[in-house]
């Protein structure tokens, strides 16, 4: 009886030893897939995200392209501070007098004007002739520009009246006006 009693006590033992190793590697099994679980659902998460950007896509490029063509409008308007750019404007005021049907005597830039941030103001003195239809003309042609551009002042003065051309009777005059042209300063860009 004696063996029986340590038999059965030892077979007792290895049963419970099993059970506690079966026990413990369930249990550590569940440790190990708990932050598996968690992992899986954070990257479940992470792709359902990439998946609606993705969706997303062709939406974001057509605003993309939306965003680069303003881009380019502003460039148009706001061009570099450098001496291309004054006689780009030249060129457009000269532009817009011969279109109006008015003669530019004077076109003269002022230093650039100490303004905080990256836009740069440029002041400038421009004087035509012509009659005040053409004058005006020249006056909206100029305001109308793509580039950015404000008549600050401006003043018309009449000559005498005088017959030209057979055309109804016109009175030429002359055209004082200072502009504000803008620029983007170099180190902006």
């Amino acid at each position: 009886m004696n063996l029986r009693g340590r038999s059965g006590a030892v077979l007792g033992a290895v049963i419970v030893a099993t059970l506690a190793l079966v026990a413990l590697s369930i249990h550590l099994q569940f440790m190990r897939i708990g932050p598996a679980r968690e992992q899986m659902e954070m990257q479940g998460e992470a792709l359902r995200r990439e998946r609606a950007v993705s969706a997303r896509r062709p939406v974001l490029e057509e605003e993309k392209k939306g965003l680069e063509a303003r881009q380019a409008e502003f460039r148009e308007m706001l061009p570099p501070a450098d001496d291309a750019d004054l006689e780009a404007l030249r060129r457009a005021l000269t532009a817009d007098a011969a279109r109006a049907g008015v003669l530019v005597t004077v076109i003269r830039p002022s230093p650039a004007a100490a303004t905080p941030g990256v836009v740069e103001e440029v002041a400038v003195a421009v004087e035509a002739q012509g009659d005040f239809a053409a004058l005006g003309r020249f006056l909206d042609l100029v305001e109308s520009q793509r580039r950015a551009v404000i008549v600050e002042q401006f003043e018309l003065k009449p000559e005498s009246a005088r017959l030209v051309e057979g055309r109804p009777e016109t009175t030429p005059a002359t055209l004082a006006m200072r502009l504000t042209a803008f620029r983007v300063r170099e180190e902006a860009r």
